[in-house]
């Protein structure tokens, strides 16, 4: 199943919370995580990438400015 959430760095922590929600409640699932982020350091990508993958599912992050020009006019 396919998943789409929007942050910048100040929201993994509850972002990880949802995450491990989810996992937690539908055991049988695989995720893709699509992460589109703005203003988020190295560090917490990498451990947020660590984390969804230690939980055996996938993670995409894609940065804000990689996607088509019409779509940065949208609030994040």
């Amino acid at each position: 199943m396919n998943i789409l959430v929007t942050l910048n760095g100040n929201y993994v922590y509850p972002l990880q919370v949802m995450l491990k929600s989810l996992f937690e409640n539908n055991p049988s699932e695989y995720f893709s995580i699509h992460m589109m982020y703005s203003e988020m350091s190295k560090d917490k990508l990498a451990a947020l990438e660590s984390f969804i993958m230690d939980e055996g599912h996938e993670f995409i992050p894609i940065y804000r400015s990689s996607i088509h020009p019409f779509l940065r006019m949208l609030p994040c």
